[in-house]
């Protein structure tokens, strides 16, 4: 399940027993949670350089993994002055970019992990040349750096270097600490949004410039590219309707995508903010949201509210749910038809929106409480109070990670303390609570 910031304040009349929301385990190991969390039921935390750990909340087990400590992997060159420049040379200079666990086998104890790296070459061979001359550089030791002397600069690495990205699935034995297996994937600078089956999901965003406005706006559209490695999957693109960018003054517009965690649909949308007490910067449409299956190519387009940060799609009602974060209000939208239904509040800086263990309510978290709806009409029923999940707490400030298990049964939090009045996640001494969803 994908994991999503949130701002909780939650001091309501209504609430549910006590047994709702339980700690039940507090793990005082691992950092933050990673930004993209695509394996059912297992949390995956950062863990320092080339680390991380992964909470399976069926066994409740905690995996830590050192990439470069694993038999069969090599570890990026530290090199630096000469060395480095010698690696140059060599082509045999890269780094790590990023890694993201994508499969995990219980059974088997396994972990495939998405490894990215940069590799770095010369654009020519010898001693760089400084720009515009055939002057040859100097290296000035005491700076581990390049030196033109009649420009009096240092020459930046993107003078002389070209950067190749390379990408890869490593599969893992835990057990073992070994490296069992590799798979290359075409390189890219896109960003992974989610797995499909065996297939992984990134988007492209670019932006294209069209014409300049009489108000010297700079008016385009946004577009991604959905494309997928590993297995065949056909390619989307969507394209946002023209915009101005910066307009008004409103410089936070992007395009965003996500892939459902059922690896069925991706999910797109406009980022747009209040404006007025009623309508976003965004008119002419208003801003957009985009439904494509993975499965089908069918794409649906939908008006969607400011700040859409809580989105669910609910397959029992072929609807997606958007919360805005502004407005407090909770959209349902028809999957075939795109027809909206009659907007309900929720409560306010809505962040998360998923089922309650049984399937027939909707919780919706956000700065007013954990609100409680029924799934099939979305009436909001009750709402439930932080002092229910972290005792004690009346306020967390900070944005903070959340993980929810398939089943809506197991929340995992950052580790809550609480300093000055207010409550937060500890996240510079890492640790996470491990919370039981009960109805």
């Amino acid at each position: 399940m994908k994991w999503v910031p949130l701002y909780l304040l939650l001091l309501t009349p209504f609430s549910l027993p006590a047994q709702t929301f339980q700690i039940v385990q507090t793990i005082d190991a691992c950092r933050a949670l990673q930004p993209l969390q695509v394996i059912p039921d297992v949390a995956s935390f950062s863990d320092g350089y080339a680390g991380f750990c992964m909470f399976d909340t069926q066994t409740r087990r905690l995996h830590r993994v050192k990439l470069f400590e694993m038999a069969g992997m090599e570890a990026p060159p530290n090199a630096v002055g000469k060395e480095r420049w010698k690696l140059y040379n060599e082509n045999r200079l890269w780094d790590l970019k990023d890694s993201t666990p994508v499969f995990f086998d219980r059974d088997k104890e396994t972990v495939t992990v998405l490894i990215r790296t940069t590799r770095y070459r010369l654009k020519n061979e010898g001693s760089p040349r400084c720009p515009g001359s055939d002057e040859i550089a100097l290296f000035a030791k005491e700076h581990e750096r390049w030196y033109c002397g009649s420009t009096r600069k240092f020459l930046n690495t993107e003078d002389y270097i070209v950067q190749v990205n390379h990408a890869a699935l490593y599969t893992f034995d835990l057990k073992g600490r070994r490296l069992i297996e590799t798979a290359p994937l075409p390189a890219t600078n896109d960003e992974l949004i989610g797995i499909t089956g065996r297939r992984t999901v990134w988007q492209e965003p670019v932006y294209f410039y069209k014409t300049i406005t009489p108000e010297g706006r700079t008016r385009g559209q946004f577009r991604i590219t959905i494309a997928g490695a590993g297995e065949d999957l056909q390619q989307f693109e969507i394209e946002a309707s023209v915009r101005d960018k910066n307009i008004l003054g409103f410089d936070g517009y992007s395009l965003q995508a996500e892939v459902t965690p059922d690896g069925k649909t991706v999910l797109a949308w406009e980022y747009d903010e209040l404006n007025t007490p009623k309508a976003g910067f965004l008119v002419n449409p208003q801003a957009e949201g985009f439904v494509i299956s993975l499965e089908t190519g069918k794409a649906l387009r939908v008006p969607i509210p400011v700040t859409a940060y809580g989105r669910y799609v609910d397959r029992m009602y072929n609807r997606l749910v958007i919360g805005s974060n502004q407005t407090g209000m909770l959209y349902g939208y028809d999957l075939d038809t795109g027809a909206q239904s009659t907007p309900v509040f929720s409560g306010v800086s809505i962040f998360l929106i998923t089922t309650n263990p049984t399937k027939d309510k909707l919780f919706v978290f956000s700065k007013s409480g954990v609100a409680v709806h029924d799934r099939k009409t979305l009436q909001k029923l009750k709402t439930i109070p932080l002092k229910m999940i972290f005792p004690g707490a009346t306020m967390l400030l900070a944005a903070e990670d959340y993980f929810l298990s398939s089943d809506g049964k197991v929340l995992i939090t950052g580790k809550i303390k609480t300093q000055n009045g207010y409550t937060s996640s500890d996240i510079e001494n890492g640790g996470f609570h491990v919370i039981e969803i009960k109805d």
